[in-house]
């Protein structure tokens, strides 16, 4: 606050400076003093949030808290992960500029979280520069922003972007080159690849936008082999196992109803491999064939259970009703 408050200004009339005057009104937009009192502001938020995570005010998201990610920073967004639960939502925040996104939790719940702290329910996916934000790979059509917004001003972008998305922007820079303007550069005397190249070799030394992504993937190689300090870094070096990797980019399928009954997986269960023929069937092999059906009315007729025929789902599911709890008898059948 001292950094305006406590200034003088004065203004410049043709060329001189005319009396001195107390800052009172803050800061406007566009003053040099409004870059620096945001960064301060925002660092002195980050440790904030650091702090009552550190006190479990609030708990962390489920996939951050390996890393202990609580929050992103950007030049006009602040992003705070947290659980989904209302305890933890419950923060001083200005309700009438957040919006919130949730997975994973009921209707109720957001309900509840929403009705308390007045948040808008957002709805993904989220763009950044243009981009969104998406887990698979991005299309020529996701890129699309992207190209328009280099039509007004080229940035370093630090992803390996599509051969078509190069071979665009490349056009687009020539135009502007040669013309001035978004039409073709019919004409043209010099090819694009020449004016990229080095003044030392012929061209004006503009960046290749090809070769200078690579220069950026090969940095982002290079921080991560030496540990730079960055939330990137720090994912990619969390205490990560290969099961957790294989369970995030496995297909994974519906989920059965005897996964814990102990039915077919059951500590005595022998380990074994076998090569059948191919147009094999598993209701064939466990219910149909003649030589299993007389196998299981055998030791059915043991313990005294008789029952009809069954394909081998019926069959799980049958036994997964009839056979519960982990008694010596239950285990027995189960083995069995």
């Amino acid at each position: 606050m001292a950094c305006y408050s406590g200034a003088n200004y004065s203004i410049a009339f043709n060329g001189s400076l005319i009396g001195y005057f107390k800052g009172a009104k803050g800061l406007r937009q566009g003053n040099p003093l409004s870059p620096i009192s945001f960064v301060m502001v925002m660092n002195i938020l980050s440790k904030l949030l650091n702090n009552v995570a550190a006190k479990g005010i609030f708990s962390f998201h489920p996939k951050c808290k390996k890393i202990c990610l609580i929050h992103l920073t950007f030049v006009d967004d602040l992003l705070i992960f947290y659980k989904g639960n209302l305890e933890s939502v419950i923060l001083k925040l200005n309700a009438a500029k957040c919006d919130i996104f949730i997975a994973g939790i009921s209707v109720q719940s957001l309900d509840n979280i929403i009705n308390t702290s007045g948040f808008k329910h957002g709805t993904l996916h989220v763009r950044y520069l243009g981009i969104p934000l998406v887990t698979r790979k991005l299309t020529v059509k996701d890129c699309q922003p992207l190209i328009d917004k280099i039509k007004f001003k080229l940035h370093q972008w630090q992803l390996i972007l599509p051969q078509s998305i190069i071979n665009k922007i490349k056009k687009i820079c020539s135009r502007y080159f040669w013309k001035g303007s978004n039409i073709p550069a019919v004409g043209a005397r010099v090819s694009w690849d020449r004016i990229c190249k080095p003044k030392s070799e012929g061209g004006l030394g503009l960046n290749d936008i090809k070769s200078w992504n690579k220069t950026c993937m090969i940095l982002l190689i290079k921080n991560l082999l030496a540990v730079e300090s960055s939330l990137w870094v720090a994912w990619i070096h969390r205490a990560t196992t290969t099961n957790e990797f294989w369970e995030e980019v496995r297909l994974k399928g519906s989920k059965v109803h005897w996964q814990k009954s102990d039915l077919v997986f059951t500590p005595h269960s022998q380990s074994q491999l076998d090569f059948m023929d191919a147009r094999e069937t598993k209701d064939h092999i466990f219910a149909e064939c003649k030589m299993v059906a007389s196998i299981w009315n055998s030791i059915l007729q043991l313990t005294g259970i008789h029952k009809p025929p069954f394909t081998w789902t019926n069959l799980l599911v049958w036994a997964y009703n009839t056979w519960k709890g982990k008694s010596l008898l239950t285990s027995i059948l189960k083995l069995s």
